[in-house]
Order: structure tokens, then sequence, then C-alpha cells
């Protein structure tokens, strides 16, 4: 799996991904691979994100969430960090395998 574009100001991952994505179809020494392995390629993550940076804040890397409008602080929700926003502990499994 090739995830990119987490991070909305992080535009070079997008196009990184895509890039594998053209090899794999297009390179006839990358056929094995491409009938071997299942490959999910997702190039943009966060796609609301990766849009404002691109029309309103170039160091934006958050997506865009909205803020309830029963919120104490929309100070406190404007926007999550996709790529901090993983569970700890996720699966029930250490990486040790322990």
């Amino acid at each position: 799996m090739i995830e990119a574009g987490m991070h909305a100001r992080e535009w070079a991952t997008v196009n990184v991904a895509l890039y594998v994505a053209y090899e794999l179809v297009t390179n006839g020494e990358m056929r094995d691979l491409l009938e071997n392995l299942t490959w999910y390629i997702i190039p943009v993550v966060n796609m609301d994100g990766y849009d404002y940076s691109w029309r309103k804040d170039r160091t934006w890397r958050k997506n865009t969430v909205k803020c309830r409008a029963d919120s104490l602080d929309c100070r406190a929700c404007a926007g999550v960090d996709l790529n901090r926003n993983f569970d700890v502990h996720w699966n029930g499994k250490s990486v040790a395998g322990i």
C-alpha cells in the first residue's frame, strides 16, 4: 500500500505515488511486480487539506474539518493532523509481537 498526501503541504509525495503507479503499468520491467502483488495506491489521503494548501495556505498540513456549532473553542478543531491521529496500540499487538 502506498499512501501519499497525508500532510496537505507535502505535494511531492502525491507526484511520487502517481509516478509509481505510472511505472507499474507502463514499464515492462515492473510487470512481475504488477501481476504478482496486490497494489493499493492512494495518491491523496488528505484531499480537502491538499486543496486548501493550494488555494489558501501553502503551509497548511492538516485536514479542514469544520467546528461543531456547540464547540466551546473553535481554535481547537481547526483541522486534524491525520498523521498524528492513529490510536495507540492499534490492532492490539506490539511491534515485537509480544
